[in-house]
């Protein structure tokens, strides 16, 4: 079966990022936490074929007051709701994190309060093929 490229994949995990970010108040300022271009998916959650990847961003939310981490995940989750994400996890009150999955795309996010108080947002692709379809069989 055929996916999006790599390449489209890590382009849609950065924009999904860009635009949770752009309703965020006050207006974080992003720091890489990590950047995977092309993760493995030899063993996909899914049963599907090998020599699929995923794409994984995630940034520090910085210059955020930690009073306002309740406020921002809020916001966060309001913006997943109306961009068709359903909430897969929700671990309020125990701990700040949160992730969700966009039922089009299925592509998932998360939001993360550390031990700190920092939050951290990130956004990972479902399995693709690199060129966007399946490798040809040896």
């Amino acid at each position: 079966m055929n996916t999006i490229t790599q390449q489209q994949a890590n382009e849609r995990t950065e924009q999904y990022i860009r635009d949770v970010v752009s309703v965020i108040s006050p207006k974080p300022r992003l720091e890489p936490l990590s950047h995977e271009e092309a993760g493995d998916c030899s063993d996909p959650t899914d049963n599907g074929p090998q020599g699929r990847v995923i794409a994984n961003r995630s940034h520090w939310l910085r210059d955020i007051p930690k009073n306002d981490n309740p406020a921002v995940i809020n916001t966060v989750l309001t913006w997943w709701s109306d961009h068709n994400f359903t909430i897969i996890t929700d671990d309020r009150p125990a701990a700040n994190y949160v992730q969700a999955e966009n039922k089009t795309d299925g592509f998932r996010m998360y939001l993360r309060e550390s031990a700190q108080g920092g939050l951290s947002l990130g956004a990972t692709s479902p399995c693709v093929w690199p060129n966007g379809t399946p490798e040809p069989k040896p």
